[in-house]
């Protein structure tokens, strides 16, 4: 019976590798996860890149050091399995593992525990990689007698620190899903830069602490707790887990192996362990924006005002988001301080924007789109039931989403073939049945986008005969598009008369030729290999590349 080309040879599923695999499919990668308990630590490399070339060297290496330790007699030959398998991956090749993972330049590296991984950021040294990977197999774990585990958590507490402790009674078996989840979660969270939780284990029923902590008076055991530097006290256990699941946003698109979802699995008590260690309302910072939007949630809700809010509309905010935990995250901007003008302007609100101030506005990751209540916002009289009444609304798709918009005209500049585009009116002009359109994503400080400017003015002038296309542009930096923010600058887009729904991206050079032979090309049927919009990442050029 012959081989297939998807599947690894049967020896290496059999024996403990002796250097690292090396992977040509995404079917080989989830198979091989499968055949061994052990996780994965995956280089994904491209030929053409110095860096990969390094990197492949010291990534050999790795195998010697993560080996296990040889016998007491040096005769004996080890037989132990290593503690994770190495793999590497072609990324030019392997595209499916690349995309899987989410390769965003080369080489990456990343460590796969049943079905979630987690991206090196460290130096590409044998010594560091080394290091992190140990840390991720053994992440900090406090093992804490039940009598410890008060002073553990108010020193973690007193310094800023969330806490999360596993109650386990009987204790969690080392082979079992939920010791792989909570070793998954801590080795995620505890390497988080900069980290906000610590996590220990104690071998006891959340009850044999409630004199304690009250609140863990009849939750049953397995529960993780998450003691929050605020002093609330979180729980999720057999109890309330499928309700916690429930309120999850959609499930990321580079899911590369067939991960858990399982109410108490790694994911969902890492998910869990970020929306609980976070306050109830963020007063945002500069420091801590990254970390507030990181929150694993369907929404945030924002109150935008030029001071901070009054007593009133703090209690409203603050009973609002008790209700709405797991499902948004609430937190208020000073529209006052000058380092919000960036957020502002994407927001769309004074003074660098449309909307008036104070405002309460909502912003959905899942469609990268923003949203205000119909009616304006009182500060003197708002309530937490206006709060949450508003955050159903925009879960039921009832709010129409804000756009940022210059105007309500689609023009060509004076002297210009190219056809202005604005926010208000992209969806019906790219839309157009009778036309082809082609349209450049801009930001005016983009430095590529500039270079490209007088090339596109090139293409739209030599199309310009061609009744059936239209070229455009629209300024990404004052106009939305609704459920799509581009990858990066400039982002080509061709909107084909035939398939208006399948957006063609271009990846090619910029060149006049090139970008006219594409038209062609997708004209003809040739070259209909798009379809995919851009991810909602910001990064300069959506090509990937060298590290």
């Amino acid at each position: 019976m012959p081989s297939s080309p998807f599947l690894l040879p049967l020896v290496l599923l059999l024996l403990p590798p002796s250097s690292p695999l090396e992977l040509d499919s995404l079917a080989q990668l989830q198979q091989l996860s499968e055949s061994h308990t052990q996780p994965l630590l995956v280089a994904v490399l491209a030929p053409w890149c110095a860096h990969s070339r390094a990197l492949s060297q010291e990534f050999s290496s790795l195998e010697r050091s993560l080996s296990p330790p040889s016998p007491s007699s040096p005769s004996r030959a080890t037989t132990a399995p290593p503690p994770l398998i190495l793999a590497t991956v072609d990324g030019t090749k392997a595209e499916d593992v690349a995309d899987a993972l989410d390769v965003k330049g080369y080489p990456t590296i990343v460590f796969l525990r049943d079905g979630a991984g987690d991206e090196y950021d460290g130096q590409r040294t044998a010594a560091a990689i080394e290091a992190w990977a140990r840390s991720m197999l053994d992440p900090p774990i406090a093992k804490l007698p039940a009598d410890a585990v008060s002073r553990w958590v108010a020193d973690r507490v007193e310094a800023g620190l969330g806490a999360a402790v596993l109650f386990a009674s009987p204790p969690v078996a080392p082979d079992s899903e939920l010791h792989r989840a909570i070793l998954g979660a801590a080795a995620a969270l505890s390497s988080a830069k900069p980290s906000s939780v610590s996590f220990g284990t104690v071998d006891a029923a959340p009850s044999d602490l409630a004199k304690e902590y009250p609140g863990l008076a009849g939750v049953s055991a397995p529960a993780l707790a998450v003691f929050g530097a605020d002093g609330r006290i979180a729980t999720l256990s057999p109890d309330n887990a499928a309700t916690f699941a429930a309120t999850a946003p959609p499930p990321p698109a580079h899911r590369p192996l067939a991960a858990s979802d399982a109410p108490m699995g790694r994911r969902a008590l890492e998910r869990f362990v970020k929306v609980e260690t976070r306050p109830l309302v963020t007063r945002l910072t500069k420091a801590n924006e990254d970390f507030f939007f990181a929150t694993p949630v369907q929404l945030f809700l924002f109150w935008i005002g030029q001071n901070e809010p009054n007593q009133l509309t703090t209690a409203a905010l603050l009973s609002a988001a008790e209700s709405l935990r797991g499902v948004a995250a609430v937190a208020t901007i000073d529209s006052s301080m000058p380092h919000f003008g960036e957020v502002l302007t994407f927001f769309d609100v004074a003074p660098h924007g449309a909307l008036p101030t104070p405002t309460l506005l909502a912003f959905s990751l899942a469609n990268n789109s923003k949203f205000v209540p119909l009616a304006p916002v009182d500060a003197g009289s708002l309530s937490a039931a206006d709060v949450t009444a508003f955050a159903a609304a925009v879960a039921k798709a009832e709010v129409v989403p804000h756009i940022r918009s210059e105007g309500d005209s689609t023009t060509s500049r004076g002297g210009s073939a190219v056809v202005k585009l604005v926010g208000k009116t992209f969806d019906a002009a790219v839309k157009d049945p009778a036309r082809d359109v082609f349209v450049n994503l801009y930001t005016p400080t983009c430095g590529h986008c500039k270079k490209l400017e007088p090339v596109w003015e090139e293409v739209a002038s030599k199309l310009s005969s061609d009744s059936e296309i239209v070229v455009a542009s629209m300024d990404m930096s004052k106009n939305d598009i609704v459920g799509m923010e581009p990858e990066g600058f400039p982002t080509l887009l061709l909107y084909p008369k035939g398939a208006k729904h399948m957006p063609i991206e271009y990846d090619g050079s910029r060149d006049s030729f090139d970008l006219i032979a594409f038209v062609s090309e997708v004209r003809s049927g040739k070259s209909r290999t798009g379809g995919r919009l851009p991810d909602l990442e910001d990064y300069e050029e959506s090509a990937k590349v060298e590290l």
